[in-house]
């Protein structure tokens, strides 16, 4: 299925196993259903601009209605001492920066 952008996006490996797009889909669907929110917002670094671009496109095609609720509030690379924040991996801080 295409979604009006160039390049193509995975859904799943061809082994059967999700991405992050697959579980960001099927999150996203349950926080609406589970908690019946108005909106959904997600902090994350404008590198993903791309990932959230298709994953809103893709839910207003699952969902119609659910992507005109979700935001992507980008920010720029945070870099700890320890180097890059990346948050699924656990890489992040507490402490004030």
């Amino acid at each position: 299925m295409k979604v009006g952008l160039k390049g193509e996006k995975v859904l799943l490996r061809s082994d059967g196993t999700s991405v992050y797009m697959t579980r960001d889909l099927g999150t996203a669907v349950e926080r609406f259903e589970r908690f019946n929110i108005d909106h959904l917002v997600y902090v994350v670094g404008d590198e993903q601009l791309h990932h959230f671009d298709v994953l809103f496109r893709i839910l207003g095609l699952l969902r119609p209605g659910q992507s005109q609720a979700c935001t992507h509030l980008a920010y720029g690379m945070i870099r700890l001492p320890e180097g890059k924040m990346k948050s699924r991996e656990g890489r992040s801080s507490t402490r004030m920066i």
